[in-house]
């Protein structure tokens, strides 16, 4: 509650502090390359590992930017991000007994974005972000519906490099991509963290107010 408390109010600090040269965007990704690492686990007691594998990503967010300098901007916003996963037993099975069909689950992060953005050349830029993750849904679990993958709510980094193309000073359209490496610092203690990592091609829109 406290760190949800402190996000609101860095968002409203950060809007009012900044009221001048503000753009308002909306984004979402093109294409999704799923870099996240395979898990496994112990399998059931005749042996065998556990495999949860991720499969798909989306992401789509709002984001405000405020320019410092002619080529410096912060942003911050929300995104939305969507992890789907595969999970499936592998090894030994004793005599009679079935093999389990895999399940599928997804875990949904609701992540908020403080990002520095460095433009270059007019058309160019690069950033790097922070990530405060709160993880809003989690059901990756074995067919037994034991949770397999722990929660994601924590810390994370990004960097990004993209293109950006303005018409008349108002409205601008960008593409980037951006390497997400999310919950290097948990908010919960674990002793074998799985920590999700996606890689986007996004698209967006903005208009400057």
């Amino acid at each position: 509650m406290k760190f949800k408390l402190f996000l609101l109010f860095f968002l409203i600090f950060f809007g009012k502090t900044f009221s001048q040269n503000k753009t308002i965007s909306f984004y979402s990704s093109l294409i999704n390359l799923n870099n996240s690492p395979e898990i496994s686990y112990n399998g059931p007691t005749y042996g065998g590992r556990i495999f949860s594998s991720p499969i798909s990503n989306t992401s789509y967010g709002i984001n405000i930017s405020t320019r410092i300098k002619k080529n410096f901007e912060l942003e911050t916003g929300f995104q939305f991000t969507t992890d789907n996963f595969k999970s499936f037993y592998s090894g030994p099975l004793p005599s009679n007994t079935l093999i389990e069909a895999p399940t599928y689950g997804n875990i949904n992060l609701l992540t908020i974005p403080v990002k520095a953005r460095i433009s270059f050349l007019k058309y160019f830029f690069v950033g790097g972000s922070v990530l405060f993750d709160i993880q809003t849904q989690n059901n990756v679990t074995d067919a037994s519906n034991n949770q397999l993958i722990n929660n994601q709510s924590g810390v994370g980094f990004a960097v990004t490099a993209g293109a950006k193309y303005d018409i008349k000073k108002r409205v601008t359209f960008f593409a980037n991509l951006t390497k997400e490496a999310h919950s290097l610092f948990l908010f919960q203690k674990v002793n074998y963290p799985y920590k999700i990592e996606n890689v986007f091609f996004n698209l967006g829109a903005g208009y400057r107010l």
